[in-house]
């Protein structure tokens, strides 16, 4: 029994093969993460996008059967923590930049 499907898309057959991981970014973030000037601010988006990585559970699966067994977080200790300059170096930002996007996320 063949288990290959398709879409009928050779690109989008293609890309079922790649295992994409990381930051997600929700499209109405744009919208609703915004400057006063009503521009979407990309900063405290793309700081909140790496927030949400890392509060997502990773599943644990049994090792025989595959079966997810259940779930855990990624990231050590009781609450995630990362400082301004993990943020900086992530993102090529500046201190205050990651600041202003951090307040503007609180103030949200």
């Amino acid at each position: 029994m063949n288990n290959t499907y398709t879409t009928g898309s050779l690109i989008v057959d293609q890309m079922e093969k790649v295992r994409i991981t990381g930051n997600v970014i929700h499209p109405n973030w744009y919208k609703n993460i915004l400057y006063e000037n009503g521009k979407p601010n990309l900063n405290a988006i793309t700081i909140l996008a790496d927030i949400v990585y890392w509060h997502r559970p990773t599943e644990v699966r049994d090792e025989e059967t595959g079966e997810q067994i259940g779930i855990k977080k990624k990231f050590k200790g009781n609450s995630f923590q990362r400082s301004y300059r993990q943020f900086q170096n992530l993102f090529g930002l500046s201190k205050r930049q990651v600041q202003l996007a951090l307040q503007a996320l609180e103030d949200i």
